[in-house]
């Protein structure tokens, strides 16, 4: 109780002690704490049961409370290992052996909520990580995409809008958020249009990427058609897989541009 004092003592003071780099080292040390607290040699056979029970659901709290799972597991076995030593050490009768295996479960289930919680929060920041990689990877070019078309949209590996895309769902007349991982393909509404579409996508550069221009009908729903101009870039990603970057603008009086003069201006 009193190195625990000390410690938030210590946090209070110096609260830069306590951040990303240094929760493990001092979860550690809090839960080597327990472990000893617990004890046969630091613990009496009247106080020992107190002892166990304030030390595994301590050290629970603590663990859901850090995202690497090898260490909570480890420190989780050395406290139920010290808490069974001191029951047998101290001669526990056979309801004190009931309640210390009762903690078994409970620690697996923290074990592995820590486990889960890790392996989604990796998983999102793979996510976040590819996004913002993606984005810098493409930056420049969509931005030479937006001088030459209204709009400028990605689309992922399975040609679904990679994105909320809020500026295609305007210029469908679309309600916010309606476009979201929709493929692309759905908002084309002639057949042909589609299948050609659709073929020229699956078409695997040979280096670098792959561009194409194209005249296509475009409507969601039964919102107004859209006789539109598409311009689709397709690269590999830096992850695997490819994307594609599609630039569209109204057909109207302007000529059609060829990809030599999207491509020729990013050089």
């Amino acid at each position: 109780l009193i190195a625990g004092y000390v410690q938030a003592l210590i946090f209070d003071v110096c609260p830069d002690l306590l951040n990303v780099k240094t929760m493990e080292i001092w979860y550690s040390i809090c839960m080597l704490q327990l472990s000893l607290y617990q004890a046969p040699f630091a613990t009496t056979p009247e106080f020992w049961p107190a002892a166990g029970y304030y030390s595994l659901a301590i050290g629970g709290v603590f663990s859901l409370g850090i995202l690497h799972s090898p260490l909570v597991l480890f420190w989780n076995v050395v406290s139920l290992v010290t808490t069974r030593a001191s029951t047998q050490a101290h001669g526990g009768d056979s309801q004190a052996l009931i309640d210390v295996n009762g903690w078994v479960p409970l620690t697996l289930m923290i074990c592995v909520f820590v486990v889960m919680i890790e392996a989604r929060y990796k998983e999102q920041a793979r996510k976040d990580i590819e996004a913002q990689m993606l984005k810098e990877n493409t930056s420049a070019f969509r931005s030479l995409m937006d001088r030459f078309y209204d709009l400028v949209t990605e689309l992922d590996a399975s040609l679904a809008i990679a994105s909320l895309d809020c500026v295609l769902a305007n210029f469908l007349q679309a309600p916010p958020g309606s476009l979201e991982d929709m493929k692309f393909e759905d908002l084309i509404a002639n057949q042909e249009e589609r299948e050609l579409f659709l073929e020229r996508a699956q078409v695997i550069p040979e280096e670098g990427g792959a561009a194409n221009v194209l005249h296509l009908t475009l409507q969601f729903g039964s919102a107004h058609v859209r006789q539109v101009e598409l311009f689709m870039f397709k690269f590999p990603s830096i992850v695997g897989g490819w994307r594609f970057l599609v630039g569209i603008r109204d057909c109207g009086e302007q000529p059609l541009l060829q990809p030599s003069d999207i491509l020729a201006k990013s050089h």
